[in-house]
């Protein structure tokens, strides 16, 4: 026995909600420069997240790791090259090649996903017809070794038919 009262679990809740939120608050200060890096060079990718409306998100994936291969070389250089501090950030925010970079990356990245399914669709459609010629390919070696009567199922049933009709007669 340690002699405090055990605490209620709303409690033990409430506080770990706080002290994690006091812990990513003071993360977000410390990395704030790097934060504004990022808020200002991934706005593309919170433009796909909220126009997508499929389920699955394709657009802000596509978008996303386009745009981030777009905003790292940028806070890269910051963290490397330049001190991590707000002038820095603001300095790497308003230059125009470093939002070419990052706007331009994902503008790549809104061009791979127009153009993905029309590529998906191309290979899918190249499998279908290989699946199809390789099927031709079995059907005439069954026709080469069976006969035509396995071409036409219909024929080869109503023939069937026709010899049981006659045998049955005789």
């Amino acid at each position: 026995m340690t002699g405090f009262p055990a605490m209620p679990s709303s409690a033990q809740g409430t506080a770990s909600k706080v002290i994690g939120g006091v812990i990513i608050a003071g993360v977000l200060v410390w990395v704030l420069p790097t934060m504004l890096v990022l808020v200002v060079g991934m706005a593309p990718t919170l433009v796909a997240f909220f126009t997508d409306r499929r389920k699955e998100r394709y657009a802000a994936f596509c978008v996303g790791a386009m745009n981030l291969l777009g905003v790292l070389p940028v806070a890269l250089r910051m963290w490397t090259r330049d001190a991590h501090t707000m002038d820095s950030a603001m300095r790497n925010v308003t230059n125009v090649f470093n939002w070419f970079l990052m706007y331009g990356s994902a503008a790549i990245g809104w061009g791979v996903y127009a153009v993905t399914p029309a590529i998906v669709a191309f290979v899918i459609r190249m499998q279908i017809d290989r699946r199809i010629a390789k099927m031709q390919g079995y059907q005439r070696e069954l026709v080469d070794e069976w006969g035509e009567g396995v071409t036409d199922l219909a024929k080869a049933d109503e023939k069937e038919r026709e010899r049981g009709k006659g045998g049955k007669g005789e």
